[in-house]
Parts: C-alpha cells; structure tokens; sequence
C-alpha cells in the first residue's frame, strides 16, 4: 500500500513539474512599444478612423489630378535626456510622380504613414493599380470600399441625417464623382463621401437623395472625362477627351454638355431690356457666365425672394430641363445670366 502511494505521489510531482515548464515557455504576445519607449520610436499615425487595413481592400480616387507618390524611409537621431540612451525615429519622405485618373479604382496594400512632401506632413497610404504598379497617394483623397456615382442633379441638397428636416445650405455640384457608403440606403437618402471640387473641401458621412445620382458607369465615365477635359489646357488632349465622352458614352446623361463642347453653337443673340426688378421664385438659383446652361459656368447663386436687377434678355427662348424661357442678364446683387424661369415680376 504505501509502495501505491509513493508511485502516485511521483507521478503527481512529475506532472505539476511539466506544467509550470509548459508554462514558463508559452508564448504571450507583449504589447506594442509606444513611441520612446525602445531603442526605435514609432512613426505617429492619424485618427484610427482614417486609418485603412487589409480588410478595407480598396478605394477610388475622389480628387482630380490626385498624386501618386514614391516614399523613401529613413532614420533621424532624437536627442536623448541626460541618462538615458540614443533614440532613432523613422522619417519617411514622399517624391512626386504623376497624378491617378479621378474615380481610378485602387488596392489597397498598407497602412497609413505620415510622410514629408514639399516640407509638409501629410497621411499617405501604399496602393496598388490594376497595371500591378504600387504608389503612395494622400489618405484623404480616397473613398474607402462603397459604391462609385455621380452627381445628376443640380440642386444635390446635402443632408445631416437621412431626414428631410435636416437639409444644410450645401449642394453637391452637378458631375462630383463620390462615392456611395456600404448598407447605407434608408428612407430615400445614402451616406456618402465627397470632395467637393467648387468648395474644394471634403464631405464626410453626409447625406444625399437617391433621386440626385447616378451609378451608371456610362454617366460616371462621361463626368470623368467632362472634368479632366475641363482642366487640360492643351488643346489637342482637350479634343480628344471630349471625342472620347462623345463617342463612347453617347447615351450619358451629360451628352448634351459633351456636344455643346465638341460642337459650340453660334452665340446667342440678346438685347437691352430696359432696366427691370425680378424676384427668384426658388432656391439656389445658379448664376451663369453665359446664357448657356452647357458652357455657362456657374459664378454665384440666388436665395428665394431675392431682388435682382436686369439689364439685358436673349432674344430667343431656350428649353431647359423641359421648360421655355428666355436668359435675363443680372447686375445686382451678382453679375451674370439667370434662365428665365427662375425669375418672376414683383
């Protein structure tokens, strides 16, 4: 019996040992080291709600003429307190190589870095294109997994929560590429994120009308090459560009716009009206450079009830979105051309 009981308490002692051994040598992941804290400090990163990981798979380049970016990485001594050792900081610098087309669809390959351009820091993320070629482009420029669209309607009210009564004073101009936020859609609105290229700032997690967009690629393709023609100074690419949006997208939304501009038509004639006092019967009434709702850039905007002053009128009437008026060229409170429908007697 007691021979039984020293075998037992052998093997209970041998298994306690096994155990603490197991123990002592599993491994245990140590947290990350925070910047100072080892021989080499780490890189300082942006919000985590900026930052893009494996998961996030890719992103559409929302801004025209987006850079992209080759970055070298090197290391800068942090002078050291007395006492303690030499620290090390990764600096990483950004040299410019061309610019990604507007709406280039992107894989996403790495995480943000903060990298130096022109003796400035911006938050710059590697991607990967179609051709295999991989870049760095700022963070910020990018729209992360959702859907691509376009703006289609002029007065693409923005919106703070998926409810009417929360309208702001902001519009989404017409042809902004953006992109549709995942699971969004509710009550007729979607989340979106935008850069709006007038404003030239971002709109993030806004809200937009279904009825004021379009996810056709035809109609995004056109808007494409619409505003990249827009800002080529060189005719022949200019030409070319919009030969292109004509020929390959000719069911497009913006056709009409498109062909006015391979093919401008002769100017319209207008006459002196008399000095005259209207008031707009809308909201966001744009003002154009021309009587022209193709070519006439818009120059400023008009609240409901407000007075202008007119000077001049087109002679003829043109349609516009199924509607005949004639162009009323106003003097105050802003210069410019306003369709006629918009504007009524006092």
């Amino acid at each position: 019996m007691r021979k039984r009981f020293f075998v037992i308490a052998a093997v209970l002692v041998c298994f306690f040992l096994a155990s603490c051994d197991k123990g002592s040598n599993s491994s245990v992941p140590s947290p990350s080291p925070s910047p100072g804290s080892s021989g080499e400090s780490s890189v300082s990163q942006p919000a985590p709600q900026e930052q893009p990981s494996a998961s996030r798979g890719y992103a559409y380049v929302l801004r025209i003429e987006s850079g992209y970016y080759s970055v070298t990485e090197s290391e800068e001594k942090i002078p050291a307190k007395e006492g303690e050792p030499e620290k090390t900081e990764k600096k990483y610098t950004a040299k410019w190589l061309g610019s990604f087309a507007l709406g280039e669809r992107l894989e996403v390959v790495g995480p943000v870095i903060r990298a130096t351009y022109s003796n400035r820091d911006y938050d710059m993320v590697e991607v990967r294109r179609d051709t295999g070629d991989r870049y760095y482009i700022l963070n910020a420029h990018l729209g992360y997994n959702g859907q691509l669209a376009v703006v289609t309607d002029e007065k693409a009210i923005l919106y703070t929560t998926p409810k009417n009564v929360d309208a702001t004073g902001n519009i989404l101009p017409i042809k902004t590429v953006f992109i549709i936020q995942q699971n969004t859609e509710s009550q007729g609105f979607v989340k979106i994120t935008a850069y709006d290229p007038v404003a030239q700032i971002y709109r993030r997690d806004m809200y937009l009308k279904t009825i004021c967009y379009s996810t056709r690629d035809t109609d995004i393709q056109s808007s494409i090459l619409l505003q990249t023609a827009a800002i080529t100074k060189e005719a022949i690419r200019k030409n070319a560009l919009l030969d292109s949006a004509l020929q390959e997208y000719p069911d497009s939304v913006f056709s009409n716009e498109i062909a006015e501009l391979v093919n401008p038509s002769p100017s319209r004639p207008v006459q002196t009206s008399g000095q005259i006092f209207l008031l707009v019967n809308d909201d966001n009434v744009n003002v154009r450079n021309e009587p022209n709702e193709v070519t006439g850039k818009v120059v400023g905007q008009l609240s409901r009830d407000a007075e202008v002053t007119v000077s001049e009128e087109t002679v003829d009437s043109f349609t516009v979105n199924g509607v005949r008026a004639k162009w009323y060229r106003i003097v105050d409170p802003v210069e410019g051309w306003v369709f006629g429908a918009f504007l009524e007697t006092r």
